[in-house]
């Protein structure tokens, strides 16, 4: 098999598949060509004169196409909105947005740190404040300085195995009423 590359010079008119899969675009096409009556002797002018006409019905059949799709869109939008304005949403929330914002940002304001008391002096600078928060906790969370204790030695004072049966034993209310 080879490949062969032919240049036929640029296309007579703008064409898109997905015109086929329009209603009407297949009877249009079929009427427009069959109707054409080009009277020349030169089959390849006669050829040129009928992709030139059908050019010309190609191009006021899509005019009218994109306006009757837009009519179509604005229809289907103009009846979303009323549906909307029908629920009362608009789009925006329904009437309980606001009061909810309001006490999220009642509640924010009411938890904001606004100032914070070191080696009693009162401090409100933000970054100040930002800085005693974080020099704080970074020590809390931080690793131990001193190491935790270690036992070098093992317990000698260890529980028998009678000892340990007896503590894991079943008792009974009456040695816990003798106990009391």
């Amino acid at each position: 098999m080879r490949e062969l590359s032919i240049d036929y010079g640029p296309t007579p008119f703008r064409f898109f598949h997905s015109w086929f899969n329009l209603d009407g675009f297949d009877k249009i096409v079929e009427d427009t060509w069959k109707n054409l009556a080009t009277v020349d002797s030169n089959g390849m002018i006669n050829l040129w004169k009928k992709l030139q006409a059908l050019n010309i019905v190609i191009k006021q059949w899509t005019k009218n196409s994109k306006k009757s799709s837009y009519k179509v869109k604005t229809s289907i939008q103009s009846k979303r909105s009323d549906i909307k304005k029908i629920l009362g949403k608009g789009g925006k929330g329904d009437e309980n947005t606001k009061f909810f914002h309001g006490i999220l940002n009642s509640k924010r304001s009411q938890l904001a740190i606004r100032g914070t008391l070191v080696d009693g002096e009162w401090i409100v600078d933000p970054l100040a404040v930002k800085s005693v928060f974080l020099k704080y906790f970074s020590t809390q969370f931080s690793s131990p300085v001193s190491p935790r204790i270690c036992f070098a030695d093992q317990f000698t004072n260890r529980l028998s195995l009678e000892q340990q049966a007896d503590l894991e034993r079943n008792v009974f209310n009456e040695e816990i009423k003798s106990a009391v």
